[in-house]
């Protein structure tokens, strides 16, 4: 008997179709093989992430989940309201696009792992006005929980925090970081008005 590659089908005998079975069996390998090759790099980068503290008071607040993640390729979520967290995953790409999305549609929370929603920077140094925008703000539950997150904030004397506004202007004499983690806290985030 030889060794090597030959296959055993091709040494015996009574075998009437030796290289048939030497061929399929070949091909399988490789097919197998190529899938395993193709399928390694997805199955090693895809995760998840679980952001947790969102701001979900209300159906609204789902939608607006909703409808910004779905735009997001790449990822699967499932958002709980009563958990206030929301569950992404996907490749680290597409999570961090899907962390994006979520914050610029006005929501933020924590995360365990390394990946988090983008926060927004401010310079520092205390204000006497700053607008935000982008702070998801549908019902007169989001106004009264987003009010009560500033609240406590030093130096904060007013706000024109409204149901449905695309923007609103805190004033007084405060750090507009503060203001930033305050309303983050309670799991809203917002953009710098331009």
């Amino acid at each position: 008997m030889q060794s090597g590659s030959r296959c055993l089908h091709s040494i015996l005998p009574h075998n009437p179709r030796p290289n048939i079975l030497c061929a399929m069996k070949k091909t399988l390998s490789s097919i197998i093989a190529v899938f395993s090759l193709i399928a390694l790099p997805f199955a090693a980068s895809a995760g998840s992430v679980t952001v947790k503290g969102v701001h979900l008071c209300c159906g609204g607040c789902v939608k607006g989940v909703d409808k910004a993640l779905s735009k997001v390729t790449g990822i699967d979520f499932n958002v709980n309201r009563k958990g206030k967290s929301v569950e992404i995953s996907g490749s680290e790409a597409a999570l961090k696009k899907g962390l994006a999305a979520l914050g610029n549609a006005g929501y933020t929370g924590k995360t365990d792992g390394a990946l988090k929603v983008p926060a927004t920077k401010v310079k520092k140094g205390k204000v006497k006005s700053l607008t935000l925008s982008g702070v998801h703000l549908c019902c007169g539950a989001c106004v009264k929980q987003a009010k009560a997150a500033i609240k406590d904030v030093a130096g904060i004397t007013g706000n024109t925090i409204a149901n449905r506004v695309k923007s609103f202007e805190v004033t007084g004499n405060f750090e507009p970081q503060e203001l930033i983690d305050a309303l983050a806290a309670a799991g809203f985030s917002g953009r710098l008005a331009k």
